[in-house]
């Protein structure tokens, strides 16, 4: 049985926004008037066909979404997610190089030219190897995404619906051989996993990149609340949190 937390951290909401307000890169949405701008769940429908599908875009269309998760904890290297303007889910980009983008932007991208696939070793929805200066264009800053709430069951029932999207699971508590441990091992350059279960006996990954500007913080004890990015590897849902912060 495991111990309340006090209060203080009893909900661990390990996210956050850092930084100031941006002046827009470029105007939003006007000059699309007449375009096709996809959702998340339009493009998993292209990413999944098989049948005579094209998955690389040769038209004038483009996606539309919030910054969910940015690299500033170092938890995430050269990506970034992105939920949809439709708030139909959740897509990674794998970047050729560091972006500068944060959680709360809003970024438009010119899918021409591009494909989008499910990564074979994670099974998410992404965009590979995207050179953001050349497709991307940020168009607002500050917004406030918040997680969607969901239980562990829930992403095992149905990972696709929030895979790649910001999530808050409530009531967990990571197991006694996980607890008050190191996130992960920057000295020894080890990611490393640590597992959560809650009050049904389900249990989630917690994983965590050796290059996390956390690692060395512990994982707390007791009961609460964690938000991340809901995420996956060889068929495991896992979650990877953003920062260790109270912040959303």
């Amino acid at each position: 049985m495991m111990k309340l937390i006090n209060y203080s951290i009893l909900v661990l909401l390990l996210s956050g926004y850092a930084g100031c307000k941006k002046e827009a890169d470029l105007a939003p949405v006007a000059d699309l008037l007449g375009h096709k701008v996809y959702s998340v769940t339009e493009l998993q429908a292209i990413a999944t066909c098989t049948n005579n599908c094209n998955h690389r875009f040769t038209g004038d269309v483009y996606f539309i979404g919030v910054v969910v998760a940015d690299e500033q904890s170092g938890n995430f290297y050269k990506e970034i997610y992105l939920r949809d303007r439709y708030n139909t889910g959740g897509i990674h980009l794998d970047l050729l190089f560091h972006s500068g983008y944060l959680i709360g932007d809003s970024i438009r991208i010119d899918l021409k030219g591009l494909d989008v696939n499910l990564n074979a070793n994670t099974g998410m929805l992404e965009i590979d190897s995207l050179d953001h200066e050349k497709y991307t264009v940020r168009f607002a800053s500050g917004s406030r995404p918040q997680p969607r709430s969901i239980s562990i069951s829930d992403l095992n029932s149905n990972s696709t619906t929030y895979m790649c999207d910001l999530v808050q699971i409530n009531n967990v508590g990571f197991l006694p051989a996980d607890a008050d441990q190191y996130w992960s091992d920057p000295i020894g350059h080890l990611s490393l996993d640590r597992t959560m279960e809650d009050c049904n006996g389900s249990q989630l990954i917690v994983r965590t990149s050796n290059y996390a500007k956390f690692g060395l913080l512990k994982t707390p004890t007791g009961n609460g609340s964690i938000i991340g990015i809901a995420t996956a590897y060889k068929g495991a849902n896992q979650l990877a949190i953003r920062s260790v912060t109270k912040r959303i």
